[in-house]
């Protein structure tokens, strides 16, 4: 599967991508402080938030990459938005403190459900801009 293209760097992709991380950033706070994870428990609320994120990033990727006039979106709503609201360092530091407190089995169902259920959330929100076909991102400048 061919990816899109770079982004082109400018003051306006930058000051997409700066709003929209910021935005997505605020809201990933908020359901993290929302719904807390206690000492020593399995990080839901990071879990849901990285396969919410990949599943909306592969339906944003399946319907916006191959209309070049809608140049914004991508900046703004993937990297920025998108980007913003996922964390996999903090998907990091959750599986390292699972680890640490002797829970490395939860760590590592973490990490695996994390990254094979992203990959199965980007795959089925490419799905959603073809009614249910799978369809591949366009590279940049594609028709």
């Amino acid at each position: 599967m061919n990816g899109p293209g770079p982004v082109p760097f400018d003051r306006r992709t930058v000051a997409l991508v700066a709003v929209g991380g910021a935005c997505g950033a605020v809201v990933r706070t908020a359901c993290t402080e929302r719904f807390t994870t206690p000492a020593g428990g399995f990080p839901v609320a990071v879990l849901v938030i990285n396969l919410v994120g990949a599943l909306l990033l592969g339906a944003l990727m399946g319907s916006v990459a191959r209309r070049p006039e809608d140049s914004w979106r991508r900046p703004l709503l993937a990297i920025g938005i998108l980007g913003g609201f996922t964390t996999f360092s903090t998907l990091c530091v959750d599986a390292a403190r699972l680890a640490a407190d002797g829970r490395a089995g939860l760590a590592g169902l973490d990490l695996l459900v994390t990254s094979v259920g992203g990959v199965v959330a980007v795959a089925v929100g490419l799905m959603f801009p073809r009614g249910g076909r799978s369809v591949e991102p366009a590279v940049e400048g594609e028709e």
